[in-house]
């Protein structure tokens, strides 16, 4: 039976400001820190987010007053399934769908996703060297999405054979998959600064980091570092409208 997870209305609605951009200040802090400490916190926003990328969003808005009417009971709770967010083959759950994704507020989360895809990681091959070896174990784990599994890897090999632009870069995406922004952000700055392979890649995921938060102007300017990167001068024309 799939995990269950109960949310409030007052959740819900907080998520949904993350989503779109709208939490800024001292409550954006509080609230990345809450999906840092709190893994259960951390799932719902994960699921929310999922759900807001898989349904389309113009053909379900005739739906919002009754999910307003459910979710505005006091006392009540929603019950989030992995699988029901996926297929949103309940109309309740798509009725949620066309709430969080109808357009209110600044557009930054709905380019954020327009725009995000996940780094699919590097070919992996498995040789006798032991240093590569334990990377590529890690690069495994990446590409099924066990991102704490691989950084757990990584951070290994970067104690045992010193942290270099590759590592951090992936422990950075590793990070930013599982919605750690702050330490993502931290692991990307310095590759998007040197003369690395990933430098363009990092310097482009910073842009929508930034972007995501509400800073509008640094994500303007990160992207303005990526001359030939066509999306990035699409997303940068986006940002100027």
């Amino acid at each position: 039976m799939p995990q269950q997870y109960d949310i409030s209305p007052e959740e819900l609605e907080e998520i949904e400001a993350y989503l779109d951009g709208t939490l800024d200040g001292n409550a954006l802090q509080l609230f990345e820190q809450r999906i840092g400490t709190d893994p259960v916190f951390e799932r719902k926003v994960a699921e929310v987010r999922q759900l807001t990328i898989g349904i389309a969003e113009a053909a379900l808005h005739q739906k919002l007053p009754a999910f307003h009417a459910l979710v505005s009971t006091p006392g009540k709770t929603v019950p989030l399934y992995r699988r029901w967010w996926v297929a949103a083959s309940v109309l309740l759950l798509v009725a949620a769908a066309s709430w969080l994704l109808w357009p209110r507020g600044d557009s930054n989360e709905r380019l954020y996703s327009t725009y995000f895809s996940p780094d699919m990681g590097l070919p992996v091959t498995m040789g006798s060297d032991s240093a590569n070896y334990l990377f590529n174990d890690g690069m495994i784990s990446y590409k099924e999405e066990q991102y704490a599994t691989a950084l757990s890897i990584w951070e290994k090999v970067a104690d045992a054979q010193g942290d270099n632009d590759t590592l951090r870069y992936y422990r950075g995406m590793a990070q930013l998959n599982q919605q750690h922004i702050v330490e993502a952000e931290r692991l990307l700055i310095p590759v998007s600064t040197n003369e690395s392979t990933f430098a363009d890649d990092a310097t482009w995921y910073l842009a929508l980091i930034r972007l995501r938060s509400g800073d509008r102007t640094t994500a303007a300017e990160l992207l303005k570092r990526l001359p030939q990167r066509e999306e990035a001068r699409t997303l940068l024309e986006e940002l100027a409208k």
